[in-house]
């Protein structure tokens, strides 16, 4: 009996073609993927194009929607304006062991490389998942520094954060939250079925804060700066606060006549 001795070898794989461009290359630094891992949860689909991207203006990430403005401060970089939009893209980025050192620019082709060599090609297509920045959102992203007037804010804590979240983020409530020196009232409809009642439901959480009056605000967009927000000032307006990467600022709506009475909820 004679016994063979298979020697294993790979199977052939055609070699990769190497992408190459001839845009510009820009450096990035160290801490741009964790930005915008931190600001992917906030843009919202509003009817405004500008809400639905995190954007690169100026060399700092922005988050802008007609209730909240966000920034995040990344190392200085020389990139141009850009916006990304596809939570898959930003998560693929983010999938890495390490962040990209570089990104080169061509046309509607944006390649992401490492230093190891690997590289990741985005081509934006419809719809676009990055893109050259617009021209309305430098103008929107000023109005952070324009307005920004933090002057003594209230810090915080991690139990509070819990609280205000856990009685206002239900998705039955509707859209504005309430707030005012010493609590929060966001409100829904408890409906009976049985009966076909319906009746108007607040939900009233202790927040004490240094409003100096009633306050209206988005619902969602007052948590999103729960959620995040390390010190904030109810007395500037718009509604100023601060988190571990940079500023934000919480657009005030108009008050209105149908305010709730608070000291008839804390009861």
């Amino acid at each position: 009996m004679t016994l063979q001795t298979w020697e294993h070898t790979k199977p052939y794989t055609r070699p990769v073609q190497p992408i190459t461009l001839s845009g510009d290359r820009y450096a990035l630094p160290s801490d741009f993927v964790e930005g915008l891992a931190f600001l992917m949860p906030f843009p919202v689909k509003g009817r405004e194009s500008f809400e639905k991207w995190v954007h690169l203006i100026n060399g700092k990430l922005y988050v802008i929607t007609n209730n909240m403005i966000l920034d995040y401060s990344i190392g200085q970089n020389e990139l141009p304006n850009l916006a990304f939009k596809a939570p898959a893209i930003i998560r693929i980025l983010n999938s890495f062991d390490t962040p990209p050192t570089q990104l080169m620019i061509d046309d509607d082709t944006f390649l992401f490389s490492w230093d190891d060599g690997q590289v990741c090609c985005i081509v934006s297509f419809q719809p676009h998942p990055i893109s050259i920045g617009g021209k309305n959102a430098p103008a929107h992203a000023s109005t952070l520094d324009r307005h920004w007037n933090f002057q003594a804010g209230i810090a915080l804590d991690e139990e509070s954060r819990k609280t205000l979240r856990r009685m206002h983020g239900g998705s039955k409530l509707l859209s504005d939250l309430f707030l005012n020196p010493t609590a929060t009232v966001s409100r829904g409809d408890g409906i009976n079925r049985k009966r076909h009642d319906v009746a108007e439901v607040e939900n009233l959480s202790p927040f004490p804060n240094n409003a100096s009056r009633p306050m209206r605000f988005d619902r969602r967009a007052f948590l999103d700066m729960i959620k995040i927000a390390t010190e904030i000032d109810f007395k500037s307006s718009p509604v100023c606060f601060r988190h571990e990467q940079g500023r934000g600022m919480l657009i005030e709506r108009t008050l209105g006549l149908d305010v709730p009475d608070f000291d008839l909820a804390d009861d």
